[in-house]
């Protein structure tokens, strides 16, 4: 059954829906209804030509209508959704970080050992054969021992032997002079901060 009823032109005598306010054919105002009997016309009489169009005309109103009513019923399944949608709860807020947070206990320090006290050392000397030594004569290919002294005699520190010119004579960490070539050198030795010289004279 049809949403609009179907009514004929008076002026063109084609069907058209009713809720058209004059005729989509030839635009005759719809005719209102009087109290006589209305002829019937040949889209009245089964079997006519007038009877087949109306008929299409009627089926093809029905699928107009049946289709705007779904989207009519779309529109506000949509329109329903959108208002729930942005009405929705509000998202919570991130937790906001305190400003009391404890330090961390920093780790404390260990102790450094303590350096042994380095002695004061004094009175640096040259000895050989017992003798006290700033100068002394050797040939070359010879060896000589020298010595060296200081105060404190019991203070834990290593002398150390330096020769001034290796081209004349040479001294190795013990002391020892080796002769190498005629010359004049000079040999140190040196205690903690203090040291002592000898001339050393190679022939």
């Amino acid at each position: 059954m049809a949403l609009f009823p179907q009514i004929n032109c008076h002026r063109c005598h084609k069907s058209y829906s009713s809720w058209h306010g004059r005729c989509p054919y030839c635009g005759a105002r719809k005719a209102q209804p009087s109290g006589r009997a209305a002829v019937p016309t040949s889209a009245a009489q089964p079997g006519t030509e007038g009877r087949t169009r109306t008929q299409g005309n009627a089926r093809m109103q029905t699928l107009i209508g049946l289709g705007l009513l779904a989207l009519i019923i779309i529109l506000v399944i949509v329109l329903v959704s959108v208002g729930l949608g942005s009405h929705g709860p509000e998202p919570t807020p991130p937790p906001v970080p305190s400003d009391s947070v404890s330090p961390s206990p920093s780790p404390s320090p260990s102790p450094s050992p303590t350096p042994s006290p380095v002695p004061s050392i004094g009175n640096v000397k040259i000895q050989y054969a017992g003798k006290d030594k700033t100068d002394f004569t050797m040939n070359a290919g010879d060896t000589i021992q020298l010595k060296v002294v200081f105060f404190p005699i019991d203070a834990q520190v290593t002398p150390v032997w330096t020769m001034a010119d290796e081209s004349f004579a040479t001294v190795d960490q013990t002391g020892l002079v080796t002769g190498v070539a005629k010359g004049v050198t000079t040999v140190t030795v040196t205690v903690g901060d203090q040291k002592a010289d000898c001339i050393v004279r190679v022939k």
